[in-house]
């Protein structure tokens, strides 16, 4: 089993990878937040020839391109969410088995809002690889500058 720890940050991530045992497979390096970067990573991450199980921690909206990536392609991630946990878990003590659904209802939270941020960080990259592609067609002289300009306004509105 491959164990790998992901600390994440706006546009860009820190991986690293250690096997049971403490033998580091992959020194810490960095990936950025586009296509390509998280194709990288999970290639990398399949291409390992181990089971693989990813840990990283929840930080708003930023680790959500991270986990939609490798749940994509089949990887286990685990997102820890280190305040609800407390939280959680301070809840579950104080007051039993309320506190244990109120955590639950927690985690439920979090996890729909990671959801919805996954939504727009889709959609935007779409939208702006739709933009790139016509502006190529403009660039091949495909497309006139007005045809251009239409289609640009009509993206940016749906962004």
């Amino acid at each position: 089993m491959l164990s790998i720890g992901i600390d994440v940050s706006k546009g860009k991530s820190t991986v690293c990878g250690m096997k049971p045992g403490g033998e580091i497979v992959y020194t810490p390096f960095e990936v950025q937040h586009t296509r390509e970067g998280m194709s990288e990573l999970v290639s990398l991450l399949h291409n390992s020839g181990e089971e693989v199980r990813v840990v990283l921690e929840s930080t708003g909206s930023y680790h959500c391109p991270v986990v939609a990536a490798l749940l994509e392609n089949g990887i286990f991630v685990s997102v820890v969410n280190s305040l609800r946990m407390k939280r959680f878990c301070s809840q579950s003590i104080n007051h039993g088995i309320g506190g244990f659904f109120l955590g639950v209802i927690w985690l439920i939270v979090d996890l729909f809002m990671c959801s919805y941020a996954m939504t727009q960080v889709v959609q935007n990259q779409s939208g702006a690889d739709e933009l790139k592609k016509y502006k190529e067609l403009l660039d091949d002289g495909v497309i006139t500058e007005s045809e251009f300009l239409e289609k640009k306004e009509q993206l940016l509105k749906s962004l």
